[in-house]
């Protein structure tokens, strides 16, 4: 009887290590993979509040620089993300609309290194995905409104502006998760767009360019 209940105890753990080795890979896979998608989330989330806050600061007038507006965007992106020339790219963009509802792509420039284009779209029909432009203006007919009667009222204009950033991130995957290049094509490129509106009274000695 003892020399039953012992084999039939050591085939018991036998199974049971057969069942871990078994159980075990795709656990960590999953696990790996979970973990991977986290990370994925934290970038992107990353990226849309450095859009935003560059947006934002850039809103506050048409007198700062596209420099000291992607300056914002990369010291948020370095301290969340530890991101560089290498992995991203920043283009800031400024559109004049003037109180006449003329629309002119003032400035744009783009910093970092990687490939990536602007989604501004100033044409009649843009492409779902791109930034159009000529829709924001329709959207905002009544700051237009508001321009012309401070224009009126003033007699020296005003404006009303958009400032757009836009954030190129190439995320990479944090750990050696197996079999996600089957499904992911990496780097994962993260792009957010921050769009803010900037109201700005010219200064009597502006000739209006």
């Amino acid at each position: 009887m003892i020399r039953r209940f012992r084999k039939s105890s050591d085939s018991r753990r036998g199974q049971n290590f057969v069942e871990l080795a078994l159980l075990l890979p795709p656990l960590l896979v999953l696990l790996m993979g979970m973990m991977e998608i986290g990370f994925l989330i934290h970038s992107y989330s990353s990226v849309a509040v450095a859009a935003r806050e560059a947006a934002r600061f850039g809103a506050r007038g048409l007198h700062l620089t596209l420099d000291e507006i992607a300056d914002v965007a990369w010291t948020a992106m370095e301290v969340s993300l530890q991101a560089n020339e290498s992995n991203t790219a920043i283009i800031v963009t400024e559109i004049d609309i003037d109180p006449d509802g003329s629309i002119v792509r003032n400035e744009s420039e783009k910093f970092g290194t990687i490939d990536a284009e602007s989604e501004v779209c100033l044409s009649e029909t843009c492409a779902p995905d791109l930034i159009d432009v000529d829709a924001m203006q329709d959207e905002n007919a009544a700051f237009s409104a508001d321009a012309e009667r401070c224009s009126e009222s003033a007699g020296f204009g005003c404006r009303n502006d958009f400032v757009i950033v836009e954030i190129f991130f190439d995320h990479d995957l944090k750990m050696a998760t197996p079999f996600v290049d089957f499904f992911l094509e990496l780097p994962v490129r993260i792009d957010q767009q921050g769009i803010m509106r900037v109201l700005v009274r010219r200064s009597p000695w502006d000739s209006g360019t």
